[in-house]
């Protein structure tokens, strides 16, 4: 009996933790441009009533690249990850790629947010992470 009553606890306690822990999708809008425009401007978080947007530059190896991404929310923190694939068979120019994005999150309550994102097969390094904090009103 004492050790049901310790697997009871134990499931308990991992149900409690595992609902306040669990990362969550979150809806988003997610617009990609290539750009000739030389340099990597800095990341930009900005937010409007209801909506965390974030504005990023994304260096591939080559242009022959397609960008995805993921908004994952945990309490306060927002996760994005931008992910680039090598498209498929064909030549391709062998020069940098670049891509400007815009991503809105929506909808996120008011409040204050620590968001990460997350670039995966970036060009100027093989993962690149930038933060910083925003308030939503």
């Amino acid at each position: 009996m004492r050790s049901l009553d310790a697997l009871l606890a134990a499931a308990i306690t991992a149900a409690a933790c595992n609902g306040s822990t669990n990362p969550t999708s979150v809806p988003f809008a997610f617009t990609v441009s290539n750009v000739t425009t030389p340099g990597t401007p800095a990341p930009q978080f900005t937010a409007t009533s209801g909506a965390i947007v974030i504005r990023a530059r994304f260096i591939t190896p080559t242009p022959c690249f397609d960008l995805a991404a993921a908004v994952r929310r945990n309490g306060s923190t927002l996760d994005v990850t931008v992910t680039a694939s090598a498209r498929p068979g064909g030549a391709c120019v062998q020069s940098l790629g670049t891509f400007d994005y815009t991503l809105t999150a929506s909808p996120i309550a008011p409040g204050t947010y620590h968001v990460v994102v997350r670039h995966i097969g970036d060009a100027t390094s093989t993962n690149t992470t930038f933060t910083g904090d925003v308030t939503v009103p």
